[in-house]
């Protein structure tokens, strides 16, 4: 599911956090990021390695988030997460990140 939408820069390197609270029962956390990758949204070609840094997703709470960077002028990608909770659930959600030069 696309929960947002954000517009960077081709040359900053930003971070993309995704809020998983609605999905999380009382009690229940996220343990692990299972997955992290984008695609260009057009060509649905992976960017994983020339779009995210290669640093790891960071869970704080029922936020992850990943580091975007790159990325040409008129481009869009969908930043994917995938991740596992205390209660054995798996949730994954995307946010569209457009390059755009100002």
């Amino acid at each position: 599911m696309i929960v947002g939408q954000m517009v960077k820069e081709p040359n900053e390197e930003i971070a993309v956090g995704i809020d998983f609270s609605a999905e999380l029962e009382t009690g229940e956390t996220i343990i692990t990021v299972i997955d992290a990758t984008a695609k260009n949204y057009a060509t649905l070609l992976d960017s994983t390695t020339t779009f995210l840094t290669p640093v790891a997703a960071t869970i704080v709470g029922a936020t992850v988030s990943v580091r975007c960077r790159g990325g040409l002028h008129g481009e869009t990608h969908l930043v994917q997460l995938r991740v596992s909770t205390t209660l054995g659930n798996i949730f994954e959600h995307e946010v569209e990140v457009a390059v755009a030069e100002s």
